[in-house]
Parts: C-alpha cells; sequence; structure tokens
C-alpha cells in the first residue's frame, strides 16, 4: 500500500522544489541541482584566437585595404575600391573547398615567419586587371581560363605592389618581409596546409570601375602564431590612431603613394594655334604647299592644352634643333 503523505511533508517538498531541491527518503534535504549548458565542442578548431587578437588583424588589414586602394587605382589610371569585410578563423579544408577554378593563386612567404600564405584573386578580376595595363578599357573577358606565362608576369607586378603595402602595415606588428614564392592558376598546386589546420581567413571586395568581386588572403595560424603572440605590440597596434584615416603616419604614407604615382602619371601636352575660319570651296581646293594664312598676329601667343584642357599661353620657337614652346602665362579657370 502506497504512503500517504501528511501536510507538512507535502509543503516541505513543494518548498524544495521551489528552491531547485529535492528530498531524500528520510525527508532529509539533498543538495541543490546544478543545471549545466552544454556546450559544442569543434575538434576541427582547436586554434585559441583571442577577440582581441582578431580584431587586431581585422582593423590592420582594412588599413592595409585602404592604401592598396590608392595604389591600385595609380596602376590602373581608373578608380579602385578595396575593403576588408571580415577577418575569422577558419581551417586550411575549408578555404580550399571555396576555391574557384581557375583563379589566380599567390604563395607568400614571410620571412622570418615560417610557412606560407596564400592569396585568391578570381580569374575575372585578374583578366580585368591585365586589360586595364595593357591599355584596355577593363571588359571583362566572356571566356575564363588558365593564365598565359605572359599573363602572370603581368600580374605578378600588381601583386608585387599588394605586398610591398601589406608589409608597411604589419611593421606596427611584426617586423616581416613578404616575398611571392610561387603563382599557381589550378587550386591542386595550393595544398601548403593541412586540410584540419587553423587559417586566418582575411576576405576583402574589390572593385574596378562597375566591376567587383572577392579577394581571400589566408595565413596558417602556425605562421603568425610569433606575431601574434606579442600582446603588447598587438595591443599598442588596436589602441593607437594608426588604425584610424585620422593617424598623421597614415596620412603621410598615403599622400606619399598618392604623390608618387601622381607624379609618374602620363598627360598629353599639345601646343596649338588659334583657329580661323576658311570656307568649304578654299577647304576642297587645298593643296600640298598651300599656305593658309590665319586672323592673328605672327607674335600671338599659342594655346597650350594639357589632355585637352588649354592651361597656358606659350611662344612656339626652337630649341636645340627641336620644336618647342615657351609658356607665357596661365589661362584663368
Amino acid at each position: 500500500m502506497n504512503e500517504i503523505l501528511s501536510q507538512e511533508e507535502i509543503n516541505a517538498l513543494l518548498d524544495a522544489m521551489s528552491k531547485g531541491e529535492i528530498l531524500d527518503e528520510g525527508g532529509e534535504k539533498a543538495t541543490k541541482v546544478i543545471k549545466k549548458t552544454v556546450v559544442p565542442y569543434d575538434f576541427k578548431n582547436t586554434a585559441k584566437v583571442s577577440k582581441e587578437q582578431l580584431s587586431t588583424l581585422r582593423a590592420m588589414h582594412k588599413n592595409f585595404a585602404r592604401t592598396f586602394s590608392t595604389s591600385l587605382s595609380g596602376m590602373l589610371k581608373t578608380i579602385a575600391e578595396v575593403d576588408c569585410t571580415s577577418a575569422d578563423i577558419s581551417t586550411y579544408g575549408e578555404f580550399f573547398m571555396s576555391f574557384l577554378n581557375p583563379s589566380c593563386f599567390a604563395i607568400i612567404a614571410g620571412a622570418p615567419l615560417k610557412g606560407t600564405a596564400v592569396l585568391e584573386l578570381p580569374a575575372k578580376l585578374v583578366f580585368l586587371i591585365i586589360d586595364r595595363l595593357l591599355g584596355g578599357l577593363g571588359i571583362p573577358y566572356s571566356e575564363i581560363r588558365n593564365l598565359t606565362e605572359i599573363e602572370k608576369s603581368i600580374i605578378t607586378k600588381v601583386i608585387n605592389r599588394l605586398i610591398e603595402d601589406l608589409q608597411t602595415v604589419w611593421k606596427h606588428l611584426f617586423n616581416v618581409t613578404f616575398e611571392v614564392k610561387g603563382l599557381e592558376s589550378e587550386p591542386f598546386f595550393v595544398q601548403t596546409a593541412p586540410s584540419a589546420e587553423a587559417v586566418i581567413l582575411i576576405i576583402f571586395n574589390v572593385k574596378v570601375g562597375t566591376i567587383s568581386d572577392i579577394m581571400n588572403l589566408c595565413f596558417p595560424l602556425t605562421m603568425i602564431e610569433p606575431a601574434l603572440a606579442k600582446k603588447t605590440d598587438a595591443e599598442r597596434l588596436l589602441n593607437s590612431s594608426a588604425i584610424n584615416n585620422h593617424d598623421e603616419d597614415y596620412d603621410k604614407t598615403s599622400s606619399s603613394i598618392i604623390h608618387e604615382h601622381l607624379t609618374r602619371t602620363e598627360v598629353t601636352v599639345r601646343a596649338r594655334f588659334e583657329s580661323s575660319p576658311i570656307s568649304l570651296h578654299d577647304l576642297i581646293e587645298l593643296r600640298v604647299g598651300d599656305i593658309i594664312k590665319l586672323d592673328k598676329p605672327k607674335d600671338s601667343p599659342s594655346i597650350i592644352e594639357i589632355d585637352g584642357r588649354a592651361k597656358f599661353l606659350g611662344k612656339p620657337g626652337v630649341i636645340r634643333g627641336r620644336k618647342g614652346v615657351q609658356i607665357s602665362s596661365f589661362i584663368e579657370g
């Protein structure tokens, strides 16, 4: 026959339940029941990277993106925008599975760090850049294929400029020298780390004209651990104004890069006389050796144009056996 509880025992049981306690068979209070939350553990991702370290890397590569935007715009002579969208921990296997085939893969070493990083540039973006560098309008190819040796040589110049800007930013965290060790088109030749190895994957959005695509930069964690271990330097970088647009050193660096590219930019300079009207009949009758009489006096200045825009007035002449023009004044406006 079941035991009938007294009202006092029932009240004690209800009170224990409300407090998260239970009663044993003798009516004594037992230990409190503690609810534990079970957290899933990913055995593939055993790397310990703090949020502060990821924030440091993210801020550092945002700084790089701004610098490389200026460099790429100068090389292509058009507006190029580079933006760091994320910096997170992943595995090399997941990074490898995201490869597009074909693409352009640059294998990058960073002495004295051990190991190699991988830069992935999608083929569509690579062909657009090559087209601009060869004087084209930057129209993407409709047929995507592997790069030829000549095309690899051309894009290597852009990648070398990229790692120069990357190295400039990384010096705030670690004194490293980046160098391109190889260039591949097939992803199967880019197995630089085990599939389960933890990596830091940094994703950039690159826009040239109206075309945009994704550029990936992958650092094996074992490669950059010595740099991340410099906690004091990482904190200094994270908290310093070098990350911000208002940083004096960054402004000087950007100004220097812009000045460098502007001074190397070629423009067309042309000197011309003022125009004079001529009848259609006289135009048809023109022959070799005919002299065209202009309305302007013989000592009137020539107009000097810079890329089709009138900027100066000048006097034509001869210097060391070559035609020349001497600037005499500016054209206002």
